[in-house]
């Protein structure tokens, strides 16, 4: 008997059934443009940039969109390959960790999770666009932040980026 699957992967198997559906649907010839950003993921991202950084000016989310993108760029793959992968880490946004640590079916969480999902943010929606965009480039790379309300252990160890409202941005060079 096979091993079940993670939330994360429940969420991307969603994800691209979703996306081959909409390509069904369209009669698009190009799947591939429409699997790098599907609707689906683009509205996850959104969430999360909400979840993150919902109360932050648009530079404060567009910096979040952009920790997502520097990720999904890094030589360190154990992060994500994509905006999707990346977002569903467990423990890497403290806003998904009671999905993405749960040792539960990930089934029965799907439906919770995607009901819950917080993605008409229009300035949200236009940084996480960002982030599908290959060619996007914000500033100086971030990897990391956290709420000014607390001091994680692992900040001092990476390099400061910068501060915008209430979060501090950091970044961990490769290896």
């Amino acid at each position: 008997m096979g091993s079940r699957m993670t939330f994360a992967e429940a969420v991307e198997a969603a994800v691209a059934g979703y996306a081959w559906r909409a390509q069904q649907a369209r009669g698009a010839d190009d799947v591939g443009v429409h699997l790098r950003r599907p609707d689906l993921a683009w509205d996850i991202i959104t969430d999360l940039i909400v979840r993150e950084a919902g109360g932050e000016i648009w530079l404060g989310q567009l910096e979040v969109a952009w920790v997502v993108r520097c990720r999904v760029d890094a030589p360190q793959t154990w992060w994500g390959t994509t905006p999707l992968s990346v977002a569903l880490m467990p423990r890497q946004f403290s806003c998904y960790d009671s999905w993405t640590t749960s040792d539960a079916d990930p089934m029965p969480l799907l439906a919770e999770f995607f009901a819950g999902l917080r993605c008409s943010d229009p300035d949200a929606r236009a940084a996480a666009a960002a982030v599908f965009a290959p060619s996007f480039r914000f500033g100086p790379p971030a990897t990391h932040y956290h709420t000014t309300a607390v001091t994680p252990s692992w900040a001092e160890k990476l390099e400061f980026v910068q501060r915008i409202g209430g979060h501090r941005f950091y970044f961990e060079a490769g290896d």
